[in-house]
């Protein structure tokens, strides 16, 4: 089995996480892996995983370029422009010239159309987890200035027309949720002769799970001045439009005026962290809400072990009724009472709130609500979900989608 990814695995992300669940279970499985990527460092893919390295890395500003250009550009101009990558992928994939390959990630779905267009592969198989044209219209939605509104909806503009494009001529589109190729099928009605293989967003190996390190959590504490009496609130994730981080603030700003010894730490950065930072000193909450940056994935735990809730705040958005995120999975593996927004994806796991907490996406009224449910029965919620992590390593990890897996090739 052939995989392909442009990414440099430098990061942890919600991709590079699918594609280590993905390729690590199918080796650990038996099954002969060849990934084509710009990764340098193996060491947390399986052994038996055959490596060939791509060797152009591609920066956020060439992506879209890349992408914008094949959106627009006749084959053969688009060719001209990236000769180079072309001969090199034509070398590497050689060998593949009659196989259908597996593209990973947003941009390399693009190019597997690009290969495919070019004869250098026999096809290529989308693994579709994402969904650039909504997060555009999120954008748009949030958008007031005119000139901005006209450049996003330039972008939705060009994101259907290339997904059009690369999905149409698709061997087959793996996609994480009947929902999500219902929403693609809808608005592709072409597409609806592939072959749609669903494989959930899991978690990868159980043996990846990385305990809190006491050491790690005592050190926050200190440096936080995080006391014994505090009860703490814990956010991670990007500070993005869609986050919902800004309505959480307002949350905590109301309910912390309840219960005094809140304290809320929020993990990650973007756009939005100037005005997190700037609503948090005019809000004097300065002493209560501490902003850690970027932190390393293998410091998460330990950041959750120190809390008593771990809120994933994001607001309502047709992606994430569409997909379960990987932070919401993580962040049930600490055995926490955890607080999601009820997303139709969530509540086909979450059903009764078996798992974690609920309240309805965006509304902060509701947010306020299930806050102040969860501080003042936190003996019962803790007790409840003090054995979550043992059901997600039991049911949803890439090892117990082995047969999805070896699926792909079949017709």
């Amino acid at each position: 089995m052939v995989f392909f990814s442009a990414n440099d695995f430098k990061t942890t992300s919600g991709g590079t996480i699918r594609m280590y669940g993905i390729l690590n279970a199918l080796a650990e499985n038996g099954n002969q892996v060849i990934f084509i990527s710009n990764a340098s460092d193996y060491s947390e893919f399986h052994p038996n995983i055959l490596h060939f390295p791509l060797n152009h890395p591609i920066n956020a500003y060439s992506k879209r370029k890349f992408q914008f250009l094949l959106t627009y550009l006749p084959i053969e101009l688009h060719n001209f422009y990236y000769r180079k990558l072309l001969e090199k992928c034509k070398s590497i994939f050689k060998p593949y010239k009659k196989t259908n390959v597996i593209f990973f990630e947003y941009l390399d779905n693009s190019i597997g159309y690009w290969l495919k267009q070019n004869q250098i592969i026999g096809g290529y198989i989308n693994d579709i987890h994402g969904i650039a044209s909504e997060e555009f219209q999120f954008q748009l939605h949030k958008e007031k200035n005119l000139k901005e509104r006209v450049k996003i909806k330039f972008k939705i503009h060009t994101a259907k027309k290339l997904d059009q494009k690369v999905f149409e001529n698709a061997a087959k589109l793996i996609v994480p949720a009947k929902a999500m190729r219902d929403y693609f099928i809808n608005k592709y009605p072409a597409i609806k002769k592939i072959n749609h293989i669903i494989l959930p967003n899991v978690l990868s190996h159980p043996d990846d799970y990385i305990p809190p390190n006491p050491l790690i959590s005592e050190k926050i504490s200190t440096e936080l001045q995080i006391q014994k009496s505090d009860f703490v609130l814990l956010f991670a994730g990007g500070f993005k439009k869609s986050s919902g981080i800004l309505k959480l603030l307002h949350a905590f700003d109301v309910i912390s005026q309840q219960h005094l010894n809140l304290r809320l730490i929020m993990i990650g950065d973007g756009p939005l962290m100037p005005e997190a930072q700037q609503f948090v000193h005019n809000s004097k909450l300065k002493d209560k809400v501490f902003f850690t940056g970027m932190t390393p994935y293998n410091e998460l735990h330990s950041y959750q072990d120190l809390s008593h809730l771990l809120i994933c705040p994001d607001d309502d958005n047709v992606f994430s009724h569409l997909i379960v995120h990987y932070k919401y999975l993580d962040a049930l593996l600490a055995n926490k009472v955890v607080i999601n927004g009820n997303f139709k994806s969530v509540l086909e796991i979450n059903e009764n709130e078996i798992l974690s907490l609920g309240y309805s996406p965006s509304s902060l009224e509701s947010l306020i609500k299930t806050l102040n449910r969860a501080i003042e029965n936190y003996p019962y919620y803790a007790e409840k979900y003090a054995n979550t992590r043992s059901y997600i390593l039991n049911c949803m990890t890439y090892k117990t989608q082995t047969k999805i897996l070896e699926s792909l090739y079949e017709n």
